[in-house]
């Protein structure tokens, strides 16, 4: 989020506390809102917050505890977000175009050195022929049996990970995702709307989300039945 714009809504929200002779401490009681949170606000400091959720939850409450229209300030945070998450999104876009063109040359030049070495072994094999057809031998591999089998390989590679179990977490809103083993971290942050998340299943697993209507949960190819509603932090773990 614009750092200035939060910096801008927080001082705003301070003055009108000030203004009313209202205490940090008045408004946590009143709200229910840690102080440290309250504080945080007033500075612009979302980092102090676990996920962004809470910190769009708490500010508008506060606000409108203090009868503060920011609604404008939020639209313009919002055109800002939406104009750098694009922005990702291009990054991401151009990304993939350039894998997809070293793919596609890697494809190429396989294609080109896999007919060489079949070409060759062609004439090698016709070569070995005309000089032994008089003398008995044994059978040599043929180059078709050999890209076959290289394609048997290599269809079950693709297979053994096709199989792989998964745990998919895809997000239809932006939504702070953290998924431990134990103590172990092994994801932690927030994915923005539409990203999807790829982690090798372990059962015992244990998923805290803090938006869990934006959440869709597949293990196994299995899909969760739907976590809870908008804003809503749930923890889960996974069997």
């Amino acid at each position: 989020m614009n750092r200035e714009t939060l910096i801008k809504i927080g001082s705003l929200i301070k003055e009108r506390r000030e203004s009313l002779g209202i205490s940090i401490f008045d408004v946590s009681n009143i709200l229910k809102i840690n102080p440290t949170y309250i504080e945080a606000i007033e500075k612009g400091d979302i980092d102090r917050f676990p996920a962004e959720v809470y910190y769009k939850g708490f500010l508008k409450n506060y606000a409108k505890y203090l009868e503060v229209d920011i609604s404008g300030m939020l639209q313009e945070l919002k055109i800002k977000e939406e104009s750098t998450i694009r922005t990702i999104e291009k990054k991401k876009t151009n990304k993939k175009w350039h894998f997809g063109y070293i793919f596609v040359a890697c494809v190429a030049l396989f294609i080109i050195f896999s007919w060489a070495r079949i070409e060759y072994i062609k004439m090698k094999s016709k070569s070995e022929f005309e000089k032994r057809q008089n003398t008995s031998f044994k059978t040599m591999t043929t180059a078709k049996e050999l890209a076959l089998h290289e394609q048997k390989k290599q269809i079950l590679g693709m297979k053994e990970k096709s199989s792989k179990n998964l745990i998919i977490i895809k997000t239809k809103d932006d939504c702070w995702i953290e998924v431990k083993d134990g103590e172990n971290k092994i994801f932690q942050g927030l994915l923005v709307s539409g990203e999807k998340r790829e982690i090798d299943y372990k059962k015992g697993l244990r998923l805290k989300v803090g938006n869990a209507e934006a959440v869709e949960i597949e293990i196994n190819g299995k899909k969760m039945d739907k976590l809870g509603s908008k804003g809503e932090v749930k923890e889960l773990v996974i069997e």
